[in-house]
Order: structure tokens, then C-alpha cells, then sequence
């Protein structure tokens, strides 16, 4: 707001559920937050659809901060686009158990994008290991498409504080002399 900066935003799962195009100001403001705040998720995640769909609408080059998990599968290219029109950083978000299954015993997992139902026996090392090196792939992927776009990624994790990690980021974007 001090700089008076223009800020929107985009609510995503199979499709952009919620657009609100860049504006200035305080009400502007205070209805993003609000607007994330009140939003319920239909589920699903298609983070390409929702990356064309900003390529096409943002017709001013931007500065976008694309706030996910990443757990969806990434097309570089719909990145490459996006990133070659705008100024483009992934913050991901990070939860440790995203990737450790612990010793629970029989436990009914459910799918937070497709809605399945799965009954699995948590004290399984196979599965666990499974698990983990099925969460570390995932990752790894959307790392690699990231990074084929040319679009850095800042690791925000929910065990830890977020903020020096967004400090030291913008700290070395002040330092490469990006405003």
C-alpha cells in the first residue's frame, strides 16, 4: 500500500474459482483478504489451466507470487509462458507430513483432490516407504518443471517460522538488483 502498488488475486482448484484483478488501495486490499479468508475450495487442483488463465488475462508485465503445495502434476511450458511474461516465484508450501506416515495402525486416508478412500496399515514399513518416496517424486517433479521455467522457488514450511525465508529471499533478489 505505501508504494501503492497494484495487488490481485487468484483462488484456484480444477479451475480459477475467484479472480480479482489488480487494484490499489486500502477497501482493494481488505477485500483480497477478506474474499481468501471467507473462500471454500470446490477441491481439485489444476495449476496449468489457472497458469494460462493469468497469461492471458494479466496484460501488464507482473510480479506474481504463486502460493501452492505444487502437488499437482506441472507442464514446464504453461510455467515457461507465464514466467517469460511475467516476473514469476513459486512460494511452496511445505508440511513434513506431507511425507512422513506415522505409526498409527489402521488408518482411513482420504484423497484431498479426488475424494478416495483408502483403509492402510500405517506400521508398514513398505507402505511407509512407499509413501515417502512416492511425496519426494511428486516434489521432485514440480521442482524440475519450476526450474525448467526459469521460476525460483522459496520453501515455506509449517513447522517453521515463514518469514525469514521470505527475507532471505528478497534480501537476494535486492542483491542480483531485482526490485
Amino acid at each position: 500500500m505505501r508504494q501503492n502498488d497494484r495487488v490481485g488475486m487468484a483462488l484456484v482448484s480444477d479451475d480459477v474459482e475467484h479472480f480479482v484483478p489488480p487494484g490499489r488501495g486500502r477497501v482493494h486490499l481488505l477485500r483480497i483478504l477478506r474474499d481468501v479468508l471467507d473462500h471454500e475450495s470446490a477441491g481439485g487442483t489444476k495449476l496449468g489451466a489457472a497458469a494460462r488463465f493469468l497469461t492471458r488475462t494479466l496484460k501488464r508485465r507482473s510480479l506474481v507470487f504463486w502460493i501452492s503445495d505444487f502437488e499437482d502434476r506441472l507442464d514446464a511450458a504453461d510455467w515457461r509462458v507465464m514466467a517469460g511474461r511475467h516476473e514469476l516465484t513459486a512460494l511452496a508450501i511445505r508440511d513434513p507430513a506431507d511425507e512422513q506416515l506415522p505409526r498409527a495402525g489402521w488408518v482411513l486416508l482420504e484423497d484431498l483432490e479426488t475424494g478416495k478412500r483408502r483403509l492402510v496399515d500405517t506400521n508398514s514399513d513398505a507402505l511407509r516407504r512407499d509413501y515417502l518416496n512416492s511425496a519426494r517424486e511428486r516434489r521432485r517433479l514440480s521442482e524440475k518443471a519450476l526450474a525448467e521455467a526459469l521460476c525460483p522457488v522459496v520453501e515455506i514450511r509449517t513447522d517453521k517460522p515463514y518469514v525469514p525465508s521470505l527475507v532471505q529471499f528478497f534480501r537476494s533478489r535486492k542483491r542480483r538488483g531485482v526490485a
